[in-house]
């Protein structure tokens, strides 16, 4: 029983030290805003940006719906697309540097792009500002 209970701690450890992740990308999450109405492109794109600056990301290049994004953190850096309308935003990995990013890894349950998982956990605080910030439009 002791040697039991030895080896599921033993492969705890092993599956908690994974630090990959399946790259969490979000398309097409709907804008739900409290007014009603739909907002502007203009509403939106100063909402979107406003909320990018104030977590620290720098805007590289917009344009029509469309926002390419950096931010640095120590010695980590993310690139992402942010691609909006009036009913959706999305937010796509574009490019990243000591994240661990592997392209097309194959796992047991996953075939697909892995990073760390303090990638995604950015990406998830920025969604979570996103949704905050739009729904007061």
């Amino acid at each position: 029983m002791h040697r039991l209970a030895v080896l599921a701690l033993v492969l705890v450890m092993l599956v908690g030290c994974d630090t990959s992740q399946a790259i969490y990308n979000i398309s097409g999450k709907p804008i739900l805003v409290s007014a009603g109405e739909d907002p502007t492109d203009a509403q939106l794109r100063s909402t979107i940006i406003r909320t990018l600056a104030g977590k620290r990301w720098v805007i590289k290049e917009t344009g029509s719906g469309l926002i390419e994004t950096t931010t640095s953190r120590g010695e980590r850096s993310a690139t992402i697309l942010v691609t909006y309308s009036t009913k959706a935003y999305s937010i796509r990995y574009k490019d990243s540097a000591n994240f661990e990013f592997n392209a097309n890894k194959e796992r047991k349950h996953y075939n697909g792009s892995l990073i760390n998982r303090r990638y995604n956990g950015w990406i998830r605080k920025l969604e979570k500002l996103f949704d905050q910030n739009l729904a007061g439009l």
